[in-house]
This record gives structure tokens, sequence and C-alpha cells, in this order.
């Protein structure tokens, strides 16, 4: 049987603040939970909460949380608050003597040594581990695999982490081990996944900020031979979104209307846009060697547009192209089945069209078909080719990119870029241009990879029939989370009223648009209320 717990008072008290952190989906449930299992294996009961720093997974600051929390029991209660032991652990096992005071005073000093913080070694296993998770969450993925970690992880470590150095049994990875047993990596699943606690949020964060400036890796980025793209190593390269097609049964059409034209073309799955253009380093097959050139086609025909106008994908469509960074984004619209615009409006489609190119500040091309969009894109890559002609690139490190800092970071290498081609004004050398890979472009600019809680809970209000995103974003601010909704349910189970009209009654003082109504309020319950 395990052994009995000797401090259920601090146990049951961490249990709360654990379920508490469980119901908002914090990350802090891993710390509180750690800290419970700790205390409830321990059977040596505790005078004042400040001697359960011996335990694993039990801080200052939990010890301090504890003791707040044990004097407001002890005032509510009328007992004696404890005072914080500052001398001799009990020994019941020994006798009194000098020899046994001795003991217990080394003891005791050793105690009183406050507990050092840990702070991984720069560029150690630890310290690309803990900064590999961190790009991960700000990427939106709070969970990594060991493959994932090492794969972003190896340009923060200088050890490996696959080969033991000589004269070594251990890899730059085995520094995950320390790393949990210090609270800052939680491991969860089959096969297993990482995640950042909170107190290896707060320590990556330190690390981060204490680590190399980001202007600094404008000379990172000069001085490594596999970051630069020189005149004449690489060729302009189309990229076709692989779902572009003519028609069912003709889905190459486009492809091979533009080879024939001489444009050089590789499909692939856009998460952004249906064309993009990269430099492609010669010789090289792999996707890291192509380097996204800032510039976007979005294509359009006439009967697309409608549809994504009717359900609101075009405005989605277009906040996403504005927060991509791209340099130039354009909108190729095709005349195609022109009866379906009369239908609609022609009046609400060039409202559209026009506020595109005013309100949002994109190029918008009409074409009368297909082989004339295809001509565009044919004109669009020479003038691609022309405008990077004698142009160095420098690949962005990975490491130091995020969704966060994309925008600010391009900023700041475009400024340095043009201080540089300013400085060399009348000099025959080439003009540098820093942009990231065609893979990070995909992964930053995912519909779904890096989408917060708070948008999957929009988007999943809003598959409901009549649920526009005023209306979601109504109610969420109200239940806060999927969870906080389920609760309001859940609390309102005996009254089956009051739960059909959760939703009515708790947007009722929002703006009309924003309201829910009667019959909407109703159909929510029936999705989210009935068990």
């Amino acid at each position: 049987m395990p052994p009995e717990c000797g401090n259920p008072l601090l146990r049951d008290w961490i249990g709360e603040w654990m379920e508490k952190a469980r119901g908002l989906q914090s990350k802090a449930y891993f710390t509180y939970k750690k800290a419970h299992d700790s205390l409830s294996k321990c059977p040596i009961t505790f005078q004042h909460p400040s001697e359960a720093l011996q335990l694993v997974g039990i801080g200052v600051g939990m010890v301090d949380k504890l003791e707040k929390k044990m004097i407001e029991h002890c005032k509510a209660n009328g007992l004696p608050i404890p005072v914080r032991t500052k001398g001799k652990r009990r020994n019941p096992g020994t006798q009194e003597g000098s020899g046994t005071q001795q003991e217990e005073s080394s003891q005791a000093a050793a105690r009183k040594r406050p507990t050092r913080t840990y702070v991984p070694t720069y560029r150690s296993g630890a310290y690309a581990i803990l900064l590999s998770l961190m790009d991960q969450r700000d990427n939106g993925q709070q969970q990594a695999t060991k493959e994932q970690i090492i794969r972003c992880g190896e340009d923060y470590a200088n050890a490996s982490f696959d080969l033991a150095e000589p004269g070594k049994s251990y890899t730059a990875w085995n520094s995950i081990k320390t790393l949990m047993n210090k609270s800052y990596v939680w491991k969860q699943g089959s096969p297993a996944r990482y995640m950042l606690t909170d107190q290896g949020v707060a320590m990556a964060t330190q690390l981060r900020n204490a680590g190399i400036p980001e202007a600094n890796f404008l000379n990172e980025c000069r001085h490594d031979p596999s970051a630069k793209f020189s005149p004449g190593s690489y060729d302009i390269v189309l990229i076709l979104d692989n779902r572009e097609v003519k028609m069912r049964n003709n889905r190459d059409y486009i492809q091979e209307k533009l080879a024939q034209k001489g444009v050089r073309v590789i499909t692939r799955a856009l998460d952004l846009g249906d064309v993009v253009w990269i430099a492609q380093k010669r010789g090289s097959d792999s996707p890291g060697d192509w380097l996204f050139l800032d510039i976007i086609i979005e294509r359009k025909r006439l009967d697309d547009l409608i549809s994504s106008i009717k359900d609101g994908r075009f405005h989605e469509q277009k906040k996403r192209l504005k927060e991509s960074g791209a340099r130039k984004v354009m909108y190729v619209v095709e005349e195609y089945n022109k009866e379906e615009a009369v239908r609609f409006g022609l009046q609400a489609i060039q409202t559209a069209m026009a506020a595109t190119q005013v309100i949002d500040g994109f190029y918008l091309k009409r074409t009368q078909s297909i082989d004339d969009t295809i001509d565009y894109l044919v004109c669009m890559t020479r003038v691609v080719e022309k405008m990077y002609a004698n142009t160095t690139f420098y690949r962005i490190p990975e490491h130091v990119v995020s969704r966060e800092n994309y925008l600010k970071l391009r900023a700041d290498y475009a400024a340095e870029a043009a201080s540089s081609a300013s400085s060399a004004a009348g000099q025959q050398i080439s003009l540098e241009y820093y942009t990231i890979s065609y893979p990070l472009y995909n992964r930053l600019n995912s519909k779904y990879g890096a989408s917060t809680l708070k948008e999957l809970y929009g988007r999943m209000l809003r598959t409901m029939r009549g649920v526009s995103g005023d209306k979601a974003t109504a109610l969420s601010q109200v239940y806060q989370t999927p969870h906080a909704l389920f609760e309001a349910f859940e609390a309102k189970k005996g009254d089956t009223k009051a739960a059909k009209m959760l939703a009515r009654d708790a947007t009722s003082n929002a703006f009309m648009r924003r309201k829910w109504g009667a019959s909407l309020s109703k159909k929510l319950w029936e999705t989210w209320g009935v068990k």
C-alpha cells in the first residue's frame, strides 16, 4: 500500500489549484499536479509549509502560496499560526549528544542554503531544447515530438543530438531528463510528446532575451555559407498550388502551358495563395533551399469570388494575406460564369474588388480566360526575374522567426538591406535581400497550424448555421473557452428553459448584430448542452 499522506491539508489546497488550472486549460495544471503527487507520497508531517521545499516539484513560489493559504486558514479557524522553522530537523532515531548535535547542525546548515534556479548553459543541449520548444509554442504548437525538437534545436546547440562526442556517452538530447526533473518540461502520451511548463516558458523567455540580439543574426546570415544565395547560384521558380486546375479532367493544364512558355514550375500544396515565387539553389532539390520571394498571387474565378463573398471566406483570406508580410499581394480575377455574377449583383462584386485595391492595398488584375491568366503569370515571372537580377539572398535563421515577431523582423532586415544598398550606391555589387525559406512560409501561414484556443473556439461556434463572426465573438467574450461554456450549461442542467436561452441572455446587452436570438440560442443548447 502507498504511504499515507502526512500533509492532507497542503495536498488538498494544491489539488484545488490544480483543478482550477485544469478548468482554465492552463499549463500551470502540470506544475500543480507534480507538486500534488509529491505531497501525496510523502508520509512526513510538516510543521510549516516551508519544509515542503525538500520535495520534488515544489519551489519557493509554491511554498509562499501555501504559507499565505495556511495563515488564512488559521485565522479563519482560530488556530495558532505556525512559525517558519529555522533550526534542526527532527530525527527521532538518534540520541542526544555532541556528535548528533553536530550532525543536525550540519544538516540545518545545508537546508539553509537557498535552492539555486537551474539555468542551462548557453548553447547546451538543455538550452537548445528549451528554445526549440519555445519556437514551436510561438508557432501555435504547444507540444512537440523528439524529432521536431531536434530538427529545430540543432541551430541552438554546439553538441550533436544524434552522435555522442568522443570520450562521452551522451548526446545533447540527454538533457531532456534534466529539464523534466527541474519541472521545465512535461512529457505525455505514446509516442512521447513534450511541452513547456510555466516555469519552462519563463526560463526559455529569459534565455532568449539574454541570447544574441536579433540584429546580430544579420552577421550570422552573412557568415553561414548555406544561408547565402549568390547571383548565378539559384533559379527563379514559380510554385503553383496543386489545387489550381482548369477542370477536373485536365488537372495539369496550367502547369503544362507555363512550362511550354519557358517558365520553371513546381506544384505544391500552398497554405496561403495560389502562386508564389522562390529562389531555388541550383543542384538542390531540398525545400529547405527554396527561398520565398515575398510575392503572392491569389487567383479567383468570378463564380468562386462570389461564393467566397457570400460565406465570408473572402474577408478572412484577405486578413491572412495581410498578416503574411509579403511585399506584394495580387488578386487575379478571371471572367467565368458571368450569369452567376449578374444574379448576385454586379455592383456588389465591383464594390468588393474596389475595396481590395483601395482599403487592403492589394493589386488586382482582371483576365478574360484561363489562358489570359497564364500569359499574365508568364509576364509576372519575367518581372520577378528582372526585379531580383544581381541580388544576393540570405536565408533568415528559422530559430529566430515566430508568428509574433515575423513582421517586425522582416522590417529590421529590410532596413539593414536598404542601408547596405545605400552605402554601396555607385558600386557594382549585388543587392542584398533577407527572406525566409519556403517551408517556413507555409508553416507561418498555415490556416490552423498557429491557431489560438480563442480562434479555434470561434470557428467551432461559426460552424453552426446562422452564427456570424460577430455573434461568435459576443458569446466568447462572456464564456471565454469551450470549457467555460460547458460549465455554464452544466450549472443550468436543472432548468432546461434557462439553459436553452443561455446564449440569448448572455448577449442581451450586445449590439443588435451580435445578439443571439431565441432559436439560435436553443440550437446552441442542442449542440453543446445536451448530453
